[in-house]
C-alpha cells in the first residue's frame, strides 16, 4: 500500500499556528517526504515555479501540489493548479474548490482536464458541461 505524506510546515511561534509555503519551507518538507520512506509527498505550491521545479527535481519519489486555498473563482483555482502542474507537480489533491463548488460534477471534469490532459484553465472550463456556480 503506498503512503503519501500530507507535509505542511507551520509557523508555531504565531498565537494561531500558520502553514508557510516559502520555497524553503516546501524544500524541507519535501526532503522530510523523502527521509521518511514515503512513496508520494504533497505539498503546498510555493508560488515560485522555478523554486518549485528544483524542489520537485530532488525528489525521488512524485510529489503531488495540494489544492490550494479556497479561491473566489473555479478559474483561480484551476490557473494555481496549471502554473503547479507546469513548475513539476505530477498531480494535485484538490478539495474546498471542488467540495464548496455549485456544480461539483463539473469542477472536478475542469481539474481532471488540467491536471490529467496539460489543458489550461480556459480550455478546462470550456471543455465540460457547465452547471451553476463554475
Amino acid at each position: 500500500m503506498p503512503v503519501v505524506a500530507h507535509i505542511y510546515p507551520r509557523n508555531y511561534s504565531a498565537e494561531v499556528p500558520v502553514i508557510r509555503f516559502t520555497p524553503e519551507e516546501i524544500a524541507w518538507a519535501v526532503r522530510c517526504g523523502v527521509e521518511t520512506g514515503v512513496d508520494v509527498i504533497k505539498v503546498g505550491y510555493p508560488g515560485d515555479p522555478v523554486a518549485f521545479t528544483e524542489i520537485v527535481a530532488s525528489a525521488p519519489v512524485p510529489v503531488v501540489v495540494a489544492g490550494g486555498p479556497q479561491t473566489k473563482t473555479i478559474r483561480e483555482g484551476l490557473m494555481f493548479t496549471v502554473e503547479a502542474m507546469r513548475a513539476g507537480a505530477v498531480g494535485a489533491v484538490v478539495g474546498r474548490n471542488i467540495w464548496g463548488a455549485d456544480d461539483i460534477e463539473s469542477v472536478a471534469a475542469s481539474y481532471r482536464a488540467v491536471i490529467h490532459d496539460s489543458a489550461t484553465a480556459g480550455q478546462a472550463l470550456a471543455s465540460v458541461p457547465q452547471g451553476g456556480g463554475i
